[in-house]
């Protein structure tokens, strides 16, 4: 997984880092298991590299979730030419109350 290498430096507290330490605390960042801030900032550096990277591609579950909400006409997104468009339009949202996508209940939704 690991497609950085930080080399030697120091943590925030003036620590000496290895490589692999750092590649160590990068990825444990990544995983939520360390606040980004507590990295140097050499290893914030490719730590935001990294989580821009990871985000720009979203995987298989953040594609299925937002094929469901647009499927239900819910939420905003972008159409063909980049516009702005929003599926609560109230029409889209009786159709995916009448397709069983939504409950009824949600049509007073906004």
């Amino acid at each position: 997984m690991m497609i950085f290498n930080v080399g030697v430096g120091h943590d925030k507290g003036g620590k000496l880092m290895r490589g692999q330490d750092s590649n160590e605390r990068v990825k444990a960042a990544l995983e939520s298991k360390l606040s980004p801030g507590e990295l140097s900032d050499e290893e914030h550096e490719a730590w935001a590299a990294l989580f821009m990277e990871k985000m720009s591609n979203p995987g298989p579950r953040e594609r299925a979730v937002f094929e469901e909400r647009r499927r239900k006409g819910l939420g905003v997104g972008l159409d063909e030419d980049g516009n702005s468009i929003h599926g609560s339009d109230l029409g889209e949202r009786v159709k995916a109350a009448l397709d069983g996508l939504i409950a009824p209940s949600d049509l007073t939704g906004s």
